[in-house]
């Protein structure tokens, strides 16, 4: 990562600089598979015109560790030679496959962005809606956070097979309180459940502590053989990385309660339910049917059991 050099030079905040990679990571994932560019280019086309040498230094390491984070390769077809050392001039290959995001609804990776009216709409933007590489979605709808500011309430994706937007804040009302909150930061306890009546059910219990979080596994039927203990305790990253994904990663707040498939008896059934602040209470629950992140749920507890 960088380092801020003493004597910079700087008209855009640190924040506002990583939001600008932000946006050009998501100009990454809908560029054409194997195209290739550059940091500063990216930059331009965004309207970045005049950024200071040492902003271009801090966002290219910004673009290259958020493009990773979001699972897209930047091969590097450029070298110090060609370029005089400057990295956020070195040319690269975008491999973003890997990087479409999955629908929630339908498991669909053909998903879009949504660009609202009151955000800026030129014609780079009205080209890719024409090329259907982003949606129209409208004006924005805000509300008031906690805080004071400005929170917005609109989905940034949307399905083009199943034809529903997704992606929105994962914001809860409290209604006894008056304001939104975000679900990751209202979970006390975490419930999930996997099995079936031949290969036995295993059942992770995950409940907020002042160290962290306590984890208890139940097995069903229950074996005596095993002498190991059913409980452990994490730390507040790891039980903060579980919230976090269920919200962030896996859109957990836009799932159906019930998943179930009519024509299969037995088989395999799962619950799994959150317990909030204030007494609310999130539950959902399948059989033989299944989320479209379903193995990334189940990837999720694999630390602590085998599923």
């Amino acid at each position: 990562m960088y380092v801020s050099r003493k004597r910079g030079q700087y008209n855009y905040t640190r924040a506002e600089i990583m939001g600008i990679a932000e946006e050009i990571v998501e100009e990454l994932r809908e560029i054409e598979e194997g195209e290739v560019t550059t940091t500063l280019s990216q930059a331009k086309e965004l309207g970045f015109t005049e950024l200071t040498n040492d902003e271009l230094f801090l966002l290219h390491d910004f673009v290259l560790y958020q493009a990773k984070s979001n699972k897209i390769k930047l091969k590097m077809t450029s070298d110090d030679d060609e370029i005089g050392g400057l990295p956020y001039r070195y040319e690269y290959e975008v491999f973003n496959k890997k990087a479409q995001i999955k629908c929630p609804h339908c498991g669909s990776f053909h998903t879009v962005r949504v660009i609202y009216d009151n955000e800026w709409i030129d014609e780079r933007v009205l080209k890719k809606v024409a090329e259907g590489k982003v949606t129209l979605g409208g004006e924005k709808v805000f509300t008031t956070s906690p805080s004071g500011s400005s929170m917005d309430l609109c989905p940034k994706r949307y399905c083009k097979d199943c034809k529903k937007a997704f992606d929105k804040p994962s914001v809860l009302f409290n209604r006894k309180k008056g304001f939104w909150e975000p679900y990751m930061f209202c979970v006390k306890s975490v419930r999930f459940m996997d099995g079936g009546y031949f290969g036995g059910t295993t059942e992770v219990i995950i409940k907020e502590n002042d160290k962290g979080a306590l984890v208890t596994i139940n097995e069903y039927p229950m074996s005596y053989m095993n002498d190991e203990p059913n409980e452990r305790q994490i730390t507040y990253n790891a039980w903060s990385n579980i919230t976090v994904k269920l919200y962030s990663e896996l859109y957990l707040h836009e799932w159906k309660k019930r998943y179930e498939d009519p024509n299969v008896l037995d088989g395999e059934q799962w619950e799994l339910e959150i317990k909030l602040t204030d007494g609310r209470r999130r539950y959902y629950c399948g059989s033989n049917e299944f989320p479209p992140y379903w193995k990334e749920l189940k990837k999720l507890f694999k630390p602590y059991a085998k599923f």
